[in-house]
């Protein structure tokens, strides 16, 4: 896996038989990597009080550049997790609802999706 802050390392490629979600993970954290900010996808899809998205480029300089596993004991709207990209994570929040929507977009995806088009919005 690629350093976070050495875009010139290379990056393992995934094989056709590994879960296109991790495919899709691998290609957004090789394109944040190069960005050094927050603009790839994905990214928090909720805003939360709290929120270290404006804290990033100053926290970035104390971040390990490696570890194995990342544990986010209150995750919120995710902006570190979704910053890193870690391969491994555990991420922890009070809010039960809150967790439940991280299940349904992790396991879900496709299914919201639709079910998402089907309500109007402006």
């Amino acid at each position: 896996m690629k350093d976070l802050r050495n875009p010139h390392k290379p990056t393992r490629n995934f094989s056709e038989n590994e879960n296109s979600i991790e495919s899709f993970l691998e290609s957004r954290r090789r394109k944040n990597r190069k960005k050094k900010n927050i603009t790839g996808i994905p990214r928090p899809f909720v805003k939360w009080a709290g929120g270290k998205r404006q804290l990033l480029s100053q926290i970035d300089e104390f971040i390990p550049k490696k570890f194995n596993n990342y544990i986010e004991p209150f995750v919120g709207g995710g902006a570190l997790f979704f910053y890193l990209l870690p391969k491994k994570a555990l991420l922890i929040d009070n809010n039960s609802e809150l967790i439940n929507c991280y299940k349904v977009v992790k396991k879900h995806v496709d299914e919201l999706i639709e079910n998402l088009k089907k309500h109007k919005y402006d």
